[in-house]
């Protein structure tokens, strides 16, 4: 029921509680007034006889008198009960200001997530807005931007193929030596990397296939791998850091996937390597784009296998 209804039910103890007290002052003063100043039908007989009458009212006043008391028990129940209700109020009150404070600081935390996240979006693009800036600037001979990285991935896979085909002619006693023994694939993959980007006379006297590679190619990788730690260490959770580095994926050419794959087999490209599994960047890697290794003398090596499989989602 409503306080309200509540209330309009409850009886009126204070206006009772006056109307006895008045009868009963009423009675007192009557009483007193007929003894001092009554008419003369009121004799001193008379106003014996009238006393006695009074004795036995006496058990009637103390009635009103035992009534008295009930009503201020009853007073004083009903303004406890109003105490109870004020703190019921009080006690709602509060519980509606901490609700209110609660979900103040729960919109404080949304917005500062909120806050932080367009933070960390506007330095996200802008690294990756340099990122795209710069490749396109990369510029050799006639051609600009990414195309260079194509014609130095052909350039490799032609050079490359050439060196399978003259393999027994133009290897050294050196690289026979290692495609012949029982080498783990780290391993033939630090010896491949060496050769590949140092020009190591390990698989080829005629030096580095990286020789071709783009001017400024270093300020390419530094710069991508800044946006990798960028996103790795922020406060993001898995699934978010993944739609990011999936941002920057798709702006990956296959030549530069190509270009990223080598580079994780490097000794200095072992933290690429842990940001490729992390991330699954070669999640969309053609495998067929590699190196083929098969055919060269007794060893047959699958790239793709010089990095762990997580790396390809």
């Amino acid at each position: 029921m409503p306080k309200e209804e509540t209330k309009k039910l409850r009886p009126n103890w204070k206006k009772r509680s006056f109307i006895v007290g008045a009868l009963i002052l009423l009675v007192w003063f009557f009483t007193l007034w007929s003894f001092l100043w009554g008419p003369d039908w009121i004799n001193v007989g008379n106003r014996g006889t009238f006393g006695d009458m009074f004795g036995g009212l006496t058990s009637l006043f103390s009635g009103f008198a035992f009534a008295g008391i009930v009503i201020s028990i009853f007073m004083q129940r009903e303004e406890l009960e109003l105490t109870r209700e004020t703190l019921e109020d009080q006690r709602q009150e509060l519980e509606l200001t901490r609700t209110t404070l609660e979900a103040q600081k729960a919109e404080m935390v949304q917005q500062n997530q909120t806050l932080g996240r367009q933070q960390f979006e506007n330095t996200f693009y802008q690294l990756l807005a340099y990122f795209n800036t710069y490749i396109g600037e990369i510029k050799v001979g006639r051609h600009e931007g990414r195309i260079n990285f194509t014609i130095w991935m052909n350039d490799i896979v032609q050079k490359w193929r050439q060196i399978r085909q003259n393999a027994g002619d133009q290897l050294s006693r050196e690289s026979k030596a290692i495609l012949e023994t029982k080498l783990t694939e780290l391993e033939i993959a630090k010896q491949f990397s060496d050769w590949f980007y140092e020009g190591s006379p390990s698989f080829h006297p005629n030096g580095s296939l990286f020789s071709k590679a783009p001017d400024g190619i270093h300020t390419y990788f530094r710069m991508l791998f800044n946006i990798f730690i960028y996103v790795s260490e922020s406060d993001l959770t898995d699934g978010q850091k993944q739609f990011y580095i999936g941002i920057v994926r798709a702006q990956i050419s296959d030549s530069e996937l190509f270009m990223i794959f080598y580079y994780c087999l490097k000794p200095e490209g072992e933290q690429y390597r842990q940001f490729a599994e992390e991330f699954r960047f070669f999640k969309n890697l053609n495998v067929d784009n590699l190196l083929p290794c098969s055919g060269i003398r007794e060893k047959e090596v699958n790239h793709f296998t010089f990095v762990d499989a997580a790396a390809f989602g």
